[in-house]
C-alpha cells in the first residue's frame, strides 16, 4: 500500500515548499517520517519539519520592584500585559506595564509607567520560556520578576 504525503517539503494546502533556511531556529524541529529502508539517494534523512506554536511561559508572574504586582500572560503574543485605571479615572491612578521577550537579544523587558513612577528593566537569559529573575534597571533599582 502506497503512503500517501506532501512532500518531500510541503503541507496538505501547498505540496511543495523550500527547505526552511535556519533548520536550528528555536521553534524548528523535525519529525522523523522514514517509512522507507534508506535515505534520500542524496543521503538526506526523511524527515518533516515543523514549527512549534504556542506559548511556553507561566501563564501568571509576580513582580516586585516595579508599579503592578501581578502579570497575565497574552496568548496571542505570548508577552504579559498588565494595566491599571482607578476610578474615577485620573492622571494619578492610571498604570500600565509590558513584559516581552526579544528573540534578537535573547533578552526580556520589563516596562512600565504611571503618572509618579517609570521604568525599563532587561533579564539577559536567551531562554523565550523563563522571564523570571531579576532585572537589571536603566533608571535604578532591580525588580524580580517570579512565579507565583
Amino acid at each position: 500500500m502506497p503512503i500517501l504525503r506532501a512532500g518531500p517539503w510541503g503541507n496538505l494546502s501547498d505540496s511543495f515548499q523550500n527547505v526552511p533556511v535556519d533548520t536550528g531556529a528555536d521553534d524548528l524541529t523535525i519529525y522523523p517520517v522514514n517509512c522507507a529502508k534508506t535515505n534520500w539517494a542524496s543521503g538526506q534523512a526523511w524527515g518533516a519539519y515543523y514549527e512549534v506554536y504556542g506559548c511556553c511561559t507561566p501563564a501568571t508572574v509576580n513582580i516586585t520592584g516595579a508599579i503592578l504586582s501581578t502579570m497575565t500572560r497574552r496568548d496571542i503574543y505570548c508577552d504579559y500585559e498588565a494595566d491599571y485605571i482607578g476610578t474615577p479615572p485620573t492622571y494619578t491612578d492610571q498604570y500600565y506595564q509590558l513584559l516581552t521577550y526579544f528573540k534578537n537579544s535573547g533578552t526580556w523587558n520589563l516596562y512600565w509607567q504611571g503618572y509618579y513612577a517609570y521604568g525599563d528593566a532587561y533579564l539577559t537569559n536567551n531562554d523565550p520560556c523563563d522571564p523570571t529573575g531579576t532585572y537589571v534597571n536603566y533608571y535604578g533599582g532591580n525588580p524580580i520578576v517570579s512565579t507565583p
